[in-house]
């Protein structure tokens, strides 16, 4: 096995003789693989730190990204104002946030508002699930330039709550699951198949607004959701009952028919759905 040519070769140098021009053009393409190997288990580490809450990105689409925000950075990188590592990291937030913009059809505008509403709720330490008027005057606060009212802030809520809809693009085969394997419960079974998962994951993305968010919600996507001014946590016991029981009467009826013609549910009996729901849930947490 040949030692490689530019072990003994400084970083700084490297990317000196990769943007000169005057290297041959297989050894340009040979600095960059170089280069982009060295870097590559730190870019992986940044995707994975920002995509934290869901193990089913496609992360060689993301790295194929990635790398072209890599030869963009050291196309411009000067050794003399830090680490490459540091001029990385910016660049790469930003192509995290454009991907996420691209997979839901975000215009940058609406991407900037919903990377904007997340750091609120990070320095505020809060849900998204608080009264929409705070949350709006929390925002304008922050940003006071670029007041928004409350209207816009419920539509970039909802935008941020969309992308939790990522984690439904593949079956969670990383979650820790309790063993069903001495189960012989149908439902169980079911549960544990791929093409149930997939069945509930497409029923959720056709539904809309509110339907969404409950849905999300209802099969334990989200912790917590906002129903006529009260706040329903997954970890409670749900107060006051009735809107709550309202938002279940108006969606049941055809999740159960959807759930029943997909062979998930042996009828569309509330508690055969209920049991579904009950177990569906404990598969996430």
């Amino acid at each position: 096995m040949k030692p490689n040519p530019y072990i003994n070769i400084s970083e700084t140098e490297l990317i000196k003789k990769y943007n000169s021009f005057s290297a041959p053009c297989e050894e340009s393409k040979s600095i960059l693989t170089y280069l982009w190997n060295n870097y590559q288990s730190f870019i992986v580490k940044q995707c994975r730190q920002y995509f934290s809450t869901s193990s089913y990105i496609d992360f060689e689409d993301i790295l194929q990204t990635c790398f072209i925000t890599f030869c963009e950075v050291i196309q411009t990188y000067d050794s003399k104002l830090g680490k490459l590592t540091t001029a990385l990291s910016r660049p790469l937030q930003h192509t995290f946030t454009l991907y996420i913009a691209d997979a839901h059809g975000f215009t940058q505008h609406e991407n900037l508002m919903v990377t904007r509403y997340a750091t609120i709720l990070k320095e505020n330490d809060l849900s998204g699930n608080e009264d929409i008027h705070l949350l709006t005057a929390l925002y304008n606060k922050n940003y006071s330039n670029t007041p928004i009212t409350t209207k816009s802030m419920m539509r970039y809520r909802d935008y941020y709550l969309m992308q939790d809809m990522v984690r439904l693009d593949q079956y969670p085969i990383d979650i820790s699951k309790p063993d069903i394997s001495q189960s012989t419960d149908s439902v169980w079974q079911g549960i544990a198949d791929l093409s149930t998962y997939t069945t509930v994951r497409n029923y959720i993305q056709k539904a809309e607004g509110n339907d969404r968010l409950f849905l999300l919600f209802l099969f334990g996507f989200i912790p917590s959701i906002e129903i006529e001014g009260h706040l329903y946590s997954v970890h409670e016991k749900p107060h006051p009952i009735k809107p709550l029981r309202k938002a279940y009467d108006r969606i049941f009826p055809e999740l159960s028919r959807y759930l029943y013609e997909s062979a998930c549910i042996p009828d569309t009996n509330p508690k055969s759905l209920m049991t579904f729901l009950c177990n569906f849930f404990a598969l996430k947490f």
